[in-house]
This record gives structure tokens, C-alpha cells and sequence, in this order.
């Protein structure tokens, strides 16, 4: 059988992206225009850090105590993004620095509000894993890592969602007896997409020992593919390629018994085939 190592190819024709003017904003914490919500002990052994009256935004879920099943979200007051949408910066992100130790079941997940729905949405994957294992009180005090998010695609948002969107930083013990985080006050902004997104979740599947089917997610409106492949560890540029205008495309006359590596780019300029 033959066995496939997946990667992502990022050329030039991938395009750029500029960061943009429009929507540039820090939560200036402390911000009383912010809101903390959930089931939490306020105490300040827990709640070591309220974004309302300080810098930051800390919870120490081992000090709230047994008989505590946490949740606590630090919410940004409503953030109308009509102004980004109108001057197509549809894509939004949000940087911030944290320290988290994670436990159990615990996880922290930067969410969006949907005003259409009425609801809070994921806004990528749950942060579920350490930056330093062994902070356990003032998590505030310790070096922090950075986080970016995945960019948030606004340009189907409706009226009602673009001038209602607000966002917040969740976290929630699972209904464990946990540790904690600190959070910098974050900043929002939009961007301009990139003329030709970079493709994601490459995967192959069907594999038989000479052919293999090659599927990924198009995050633009490209309909031709370069692809690139070769044995593994190959040198990028002196594999096979071809154009594929198919998503999932099949892979022929392949070497049995051979491992593979896969280079997909969106081709939004011409067909080079």
C-alpha cells in the first residue's frame, strides 16, 4: 500500500494579503464597554483579573474550588462591521498574547456573536493544549505566546450580522476541577483577502497501488489546481505536475510500494496547461 505524507504548496500566485485601515481595534482593557458573563466564582483568588477594571483577563479555576462548574467569557461590546464589508475587508481577525494551563476537559474558544441567529459560533479550534504547564497562580505574571486566528469570511454576512457582530473569549472547565489563563487585551481588524487563497484539508484517499485520490477546500473562487507530487522528499519544482480542474482529482501511474508527498496551489490567474 501505498502511504501519502500531505502538504500545502504556497507560490507566488497565492497572492498577498494587506492589512487594512478600516477596522483596527484594541479592547483598551480595562473597558467598562466589555461584559463578563457565565457561572464563575468572582472572587479575586479566581477571578484574578477583571477586563473591566484591569489590563488583562485571568481566571484560576483551581482557587474557585470544588463546588465550582466554571464558564466565564470576556464579551466585546457590539462592533458594526458595515464599514469593512462596504470597503471589501472581509476577512476579520483578532490577535491577542495568552498563557493557559489546560486540564481535563477544559478548553478556551474565541466565539463570534451570529444576530441573525441569536447565538454564539466558534470562531476556529478551541484552544485545548499548554503554553506553560506549570503556572498555577498569577497566571498573569508569566511570559505569554501569541495567538491569531483563523480569519472569519464576513462577505455573506447579512445587514443584521454585520451591524450586530460582537466577539468573546470563552472558556469553560468542562466540570473539572482545573487551572487557568491570562489574556492581553485583544485587537480585531479587517483585511483584504488575498486575490488567491491558499487551498486547506488536503487529504487522500482511494490510494490502490498506482493511483490515488487528492481532495482539498478551495477558499476562493479558483477552478484550476498546480499540482506538484513526487516520492517523498522530493525537491518542490522537479516532481510531476499537473493542472487539475477537478476537486478531488485522481493521481495516475504512481510506483507501488512508494511514499508520496502532495503540493496543491489555487491557480486564479490562467489555465497553464
Amino acid at each position: 500500500m501505498k502511504k501519502t505524507t500531505l502538504t500545502f504548496l504556497l507560490l507566488l500566485l497565492t497572492g498577498f494579503c494587506t492589512f487594512a485601515q478600516t477596522l483596527e481595534q484594541n479592547a483598551n482593557w480595562p473597558n467598562a464597554n466589555w461584559s463578563l458573563t457565565g457561572s464563575y466564582n468572582s472572587s479575586s483568588l479566581a477571578l484574578e483579573a477583571n477586563p473591566l477594571v484591569t489590563s488583562t483577563f485571568s481566571y484560576d479555576d483551581n482557587d474557585a474550588g470544588y463546588s465550582y462548574s466554571s464558564t466565564i467569557a470576556a464579551e466585546s461590546p457590539v462592533i458594526d462591521l458595515t464599514a469593512a464589508y462596504n470597503a471589501e475587508e472581509t476577512w476579520i481577525k483578532v490577535e491577542t498574547e495568552y498563557i493557559y494551563n489546560h486540564s481535563y476537559n477544559d478548553y478556551i474558544q474565541l466565539q463570534y456573536w451570529d444576530a441573525d441567529s441569536s447565538s454564539w459560533v466558534d470562531w476556529g479550534d478551541p484552544l485545548n493544549t499548554d503554553t506553560y504547564y506549570y503556572a498555577y497562580n498569577n497566571y498573569c505574571s508569566y511570559n505569554k505566546t501569541d495567538f491569531v486566528s483563523d480569519h472569519l469570511n464576513i462577505s455573506e454576512f447579512t445587514s443584521t450580522q454585520l451591524t450586530g457582530f460582537k466577539y468573546r473569549i470563552y472558556f469553560t472547565d468542562g466540570g473539572n476541577y482545573t487551572y487557568g489563563f491570562c489574556f492581553n487585551a485583544p485587537t480585531i481588524y479587517s483585511q483584504t483577502p488575498p486575490p488567491c487563497p491558499s487551498v486547506s484539508d488536503l487529504n487522500a484517499t482511494n490510494a490502490t497501488d498506482t493511483t490515488v485520490d487528492i481532495s482539498w477546500t478551495e477558499n476562493g473562487s479558483a477552478t484550476y489546481w498546480n499540482i506538484d507530487y513526487g516520492p517523498a522528499g522530493f525537491t518542490q519544482g522537479t516532481g510531476t505536475s499537473v493542472v487539475a480542474t477537478s476537486n478531488p482529482h485522481t493521481l495516475n501511474n504512481l510506483e507501488s510500494n512508494t511514499d508520496y508527498e502532495f503540493y496543491v496551489q489555487s491557480n486564479c490567474i490562467l489555465y497553464l496547461g
